[in-house]
């Protein structure tokens, strides 16, 4: 008996891409309900397409959906691989069609890597790279007034945390006076006081005293942390280390983790973004930062990140 001669797999993933790419609507892969699938089961040869086709390293396709809501796309891959075979009239509409799911800068690289392939598309898809270039351009001019905001208000929280000392400051001293003219009131004379300590100098923090005090310095450092940890993320390091400096020099504030330290899990000092068991082993990402109150607790201003 005659031996059936192999299927050419790179032939049933082409074909599948170009049903996918000349489809009114979009297939199914081979779901068993769906009304027109790619393939008709997922055993031998079609699996293996299928696999091709659905590679992590690089798919060709994204498969959204199940069962008759299933829908198979063309990823960029996938829709470069196909364009040899797409008549030269489709590929400027498939394109255009195509290009509407991408990001800026991924829809920019396609457009110049198809019209490289395929400089006959070139006049039919000029407005389209005209129009992600102007959407770029104002893409970056939003980030740049963003980050012009972001600088008023790492400024305004500088200028915050030096009224702030300087408020303390002062209330210690209305104090001081107040007690000395209630002194001279029931007949004292102010010779008679002892001489005070000599007072810190104006750069070492006031400690504040009552509740009102404390919660004004937490509110501040919380908005100085909130500004540091969006420079962190952004990857903004001269700004980092201007607010990583005056938090610093807050009394009482004491830093949760350094970079690269392993240490066990705590959730009162600890996030992540994945779930992870108290005491489990991980890694700091982020440092936090906590103030050390008067009466002894310890208040988590922003939780260090971690990961395992």
């Amino acid at each position: 008996m005659a031996k059936k001669p192999a299927v050419d797999v790179d032939a049933l993933v082409d074909a599948a891409l170009l049903a996918v790419a000349t489809a009114d609507e979009p297939p199914g892969l081979s779901a068993k309900w769906h009304p027109n699938p790619l393939f008709a089961d997922k055993k031998g040869p079609n699996g293996a397409a299928i696999e091709r086709l659905t590679a992590d390293a690089e798919p060709l396709v994204a498969v959204e959906g199940k069962a008759k809501a299933e829908a198979v796309r063309l990823t960029a891959a996938g829709f470069l691989r196909v364009l040899p075979k797409l008549p030269d009239d489709r590929v400027g509409p498939l394109a255009k069609a195509f290009t509407t799911g991408l990001g800026l800068d991924d829809r920019v690289a396609f457009l110049e890597e198809l019209v490289r392939r395929t400089p006959t598309a070139a006049p039919e898809l000029l407005p389209e790279l005209e129009a992600a270039v102007t959407a770029a351009r104002a893409e970056a001019d939003a980030r740049i007034a963003a980050a012009a905001k972001r600088r008023e208000r790492e400024e305004a929280s500088r200028a915050a945390l030096t009224q702030w000392l300087a408020l303390l400051d002062r209330r210690q001293q209305d104090r001081l006076d107040a007690l000395r003219r209630e002194y001279e009131a029931e007949g004292g004379r102010a010779t008679d006081l002892p001489v005070a300590a000599p007072r810190p100098a104006a750069t070492e923090p006031v400690a504040p005293q009552t509740p009102e005090e404390h919660g004004f310095r937490r509110e501040v450092i919380r908005r100085l942390a909130a500004a540091w940890r969006e420079a962190v993320e952004l990857g903004r390091d001269e700004p980092a280390r201007f607010l990583e400096a005056g938090i610093g020099n807050v009394r009482g504030v004491r830093q949760v983790g350094e970079p690269g330290e392993s240490v066990s899990f705590d959730g009162e000092n600890h996030e992540a973004d994945e779930g992870v068991s108290t005491g489990a082993a991980v890694r700091v990402l982020r440092p936090g930062w906590a103030i050390d109150e008067d009466d002894d607790r310890r208040v988590v201003i922003l939780k260090a990140k971690v990961a395992r």
